[in-house]
């Protein structure tokens, strides 16, 4: 197992998680002081980079795609369900 990989993609998760707070606390339209970049624009490239990441450690660890798509499949199927919780 390349440990670079492991690191690099829970890094990017954590990188993810940090915008999508920002977005939350300051719109997705606000601009960064610092580099005058939207946080839309700085989540659109996390969640490209945590992409990359996350499909190369799916081949480097040899993960079982048809779990992934499973998973995947049965999130979809209760996504509404717990979202009409939320919605109350």
């Amino acid at each position: 197992m390349d440990k670079y990989t492991v690191y690099t993609t829970a890094e990017e998760c954590s990188e993810v998680s940090q915008m999508l707070m920002k977005v939350l606390r300051f719109g997705l339209d606000t601009k960064s002081p610092v580099d005058n970049i939207t946080n839309k624009q700085k989540l659109s490239e996390e969640i490209g980079q945590l992409q990359y990441c996350l499909h190369k450690i799916t081949r480097e660890l040899e993960l079982d795609r048809v779990t992934i798509q499973d998973a995947y499949d049965a999130k979809m199927t209760t996504w509404n369900k717990w979202k009409a919780y939320y919605d109350r």
